[in-house]
């Protein structure tokens, strides 16, 4: 069994929770996915709920056999396919129109860990005491006058007309290695040392996100907060 955890909350300020996530065991891999829904009430929960039921539906079970040109040819294709569905369901009922989602998905087969993203929902690996992020964000910032408050504005996301493919990594883990999927409400109030802090506990990740979640509240959060951690075991 692998040793993880998920922890999802609305948060102090929203009305509704539009974080999506899910992850599943397979034959020698794990797949975890994470995705923060755009549109508020007009589908943005929907979108990104499309997102995570299709990527863990469609991994097929001998995933963990596939070279790196066959893995991110499966996830080119996985997109193109969450996009369209998505697109189809907006169709389907106008008040949905404008609805769409981030998506970051993290695969673990052996000693490989292979990222699929799009938008700002992140990825890190925490190795020892340092952490790295894994993803670049597809999204811009811009401060008020007064630099008081900062607006984001996705660059990328799934449930756009025009089709944009989704960013591809891969990356070398060992035992011990943590890997964290977190939405925006988190990592936009934490640097990284603080969520580094937070992570200290590693053999409960439970805790670890217990942790992370209180101190991005603690910090003024108000948006959703989402995080997904997994930590690599032998085999």
């Amino acid at each position: 069994m692998s040793l993880y955890a998920v922890l999802s909350e609305k948060g102090n300020v929203r009305f509704r929770n539009e974080d999506s996530y899910g992850v599943r065991e397979l034959d020698g891999g794990f797949l975890m996915a994470i995705a923060d829904g755009i549109g508020g009430e007009k589908g943005g929960k929907e979108a990104g709920q499309i997102a995570v039921d299709a990527i863990l539906a469609s991994v097929p079970g001998d995933i963990a056999g596939y070279d790196e040109e066959r893995l991110q040819a499966f996830f080119d294709r996985a997109f193109v396919d969450i996009n369209r569905k998505i697109l189809l369901f907006a169709l389907n009922d106008l008040r949905l129109a404008g609805m769409g989602t981030t998506l970051t998905v993290a695969l673990v087969t052996g000693n490989k860990l292979f990222v699929a993203h799009m938008g700002d929902t992140r990825a890190y690996l925490i190795h020892r005491s340092s952490i790295t992020r894994l993803t670049h964000d597809h999204a811009s910032e811009t401060k008020s006058d007064d630099g008081s408050s900062v607006s984001r504005r996705l660059l990328r996301s799934l449930g756009e007309n025009e089709y944009l493919k989704p960013d591809f990594y891969v990356y070398n883990i060992i035992y011990g290695d943590m890997i964290l999927l977190s939405s925006d409400g988190i990592h936009a109030y934490l640097t990284d040392d603080e969520i580094v802090k937070c992570l200290k506990e590693r053999g409960h990740p439970d805790r670890c996100l217990k942790r992370l979640i209180e101190a991005s509240l603690e910090a003024g959060s108000d948006d959703n907060v989402t995080a997904l951690l997994y930590k690599a075991e032998p085999k």
